[in-house]
């Protein structure tokens, strides 16, 4: 079964994001702004608790963020540097121009990357509305009072207990199994086609390893995130709408650097599990 080395890739992705860190915190800070002012405007109109609504907000980010992962993951496996018009010091223009053409005239690649961007944006609305809609079933059938302690099991329970273990195995083995479909963007954005994906990647273990990269960044951002929410908790606890913006930057922030870590990371995964790039070009069939 396909699996790739989910530690040795995290810590690449890491070593990554930071040698790179002026043109992706230059590239990405249009996507944290849109991200944050969306955000706000969910919390302004008390929009959390509405999938439908909240979603709709936030459906510019998520195509920013579609393009720009896109684009990331064409410049972690092929060295392809963003290029934005209008992003660029004042001595490289000319080489920044000559590349901003050729890449308008590549209609394969940009074809690739309006794709992976439109698959990312279908595959975070859809997993955003089930998350949303299983919160909305959990709420609606929580008790409304808190249960008494029951007591231990008895043996007559045992059967509706081992019943239940099972069917929450196999929700957990399934969810884990379906990982693979949130790193869509990744394949087709790099060149590997979409089929070929799905049968590279058709045992549990690289799902596993996908899902233990992203967590294991996931934990480790975290540290940074509750350092600075401890040591500005105190001097925004009497001003709670600076509170609220704070926050919000914070948290957008720590998303938007785990999804840039995990993308670069996933990306050396799936390429690792191929056992190289693919072949570039028109006549690559997706």
């Amino acid at each position: 079964m396909a699996s790739f080395d989910f530690i040795k890739a995290s810590l690449d992705g890491i070593r990554f994001t930071y040698s790179h860190r002026t043109d992706l915190f230059k590239f990405a800070f249009p996507i944290l702004f849109v991200g944050v002012f969306c955000s706000l405007l969910v919390i302004h109109n008390g929009l959390e608790r509405d999938i439908l609504r909240s979603g709709l907000v936030q459906l510019p980010v998520f195509f920013a963020q579609g393009y720009f992962l896109s684009e990331l993951v064409r410049y972690a496996l092929f060295g392809e540097a963003f290029v934005y018009w209008g992003y660029t010091r004042r001595s490289r223009v000319e080489e920044y121009a000559q590349t901003y053409r050729e890449r308008r005239l590549d209609v394969w690649r940009k074809r690739r990357v309006q794709g992976g961007m439109i698959i990312y944006v279908l595959v975070t609305v859809v997993s955003n509305g089930v998350l949303g809609g299983l919160k909305f079933v959990a709420e609606q059938n929580a008790p409304p009072e808190p249960r008494p302690p029951q007591a231990a099991l008895g043996l007559a329970d045992m059967p509706v207990f081992i019943l239940e273990s099972a069917v929450f195995l196999l929700v957990m083995m399934a969810v884990i199994w379906l990982v693979r479909v949130g790193f869509i963007y990744i394949a087709f954005s790099g060149g590997y086609g979409v089929k070929d994906y799905f049968k590279q990647l058709r045992g549990l273990y690289s799902s596993v390893s996908l899902f233990m990269s992203s967590a294991l960044i996931a934990l480790i951002m975290l540290a940074p995130l509750i350092f600075l929410i401890f040591v500005f908790e105190g001097f925004l606890r009497d001003m709670p709408g600076l509170r609220i913006v704070f926050l919000v930057i914070l948290f957008e922030l720590y998303k938007l650097i785990v999804l840039i870590i995990s993308t670069v990371a996933c990306s050396y995964g799936i390429r690792d599990m191929f056992g190289g790039l693919p072949r570039q070009g028109a006549g690559e069939q997706g």
